[in-house]
């Protein structure tokens, strides 16, 4: 066992640092984005880098989906964010800047 890890209550390892492993990273934030766009947008065919207006979003879709993502984050974000790159990969970037300062 490492010096970084803890064991649990089963004898399993843990990091030590209570987190798990990929908590809080731009990678799980842009899953749970993703699951919002999904329902907003009625489809699941769709990349990362795939322009929002171009899937079919619309800027009332837009402020849904904002007002999920700042009640869920606790954030005031809005489409403004998504000026040049209204992606799924930017505005998780911007959710991840925004929630780590």
């Amino acid at each position: 066992m490492s010096i970084d890890a803890a064991p649990t209550a089963s004898g399993r390892t843990k990091p030590a640092t209570g987190s798990p492993p990929g908590a809080g990273s731009t990678g799980v934030i842009e899953q749970e984005i993703r699951r919002i766009w999904e329902d907003v947008l009625k489809t699941k065919d769709f990349s990362r880098t795939d322009d929002f207006f171009d899937l079919g979003g619309t800027s009332l879709d837009l402020i849904r989906i904002f007002g999920q993502i700042n009640e869920k984050y606790d954030l005031s974000l809005d489409g403004s964010v998504l000026e040049d790159d209204a992606t799924l990969a930017r505005l998780a970037g911007c959710i991840q800047s925004a929630t780590h300062r």
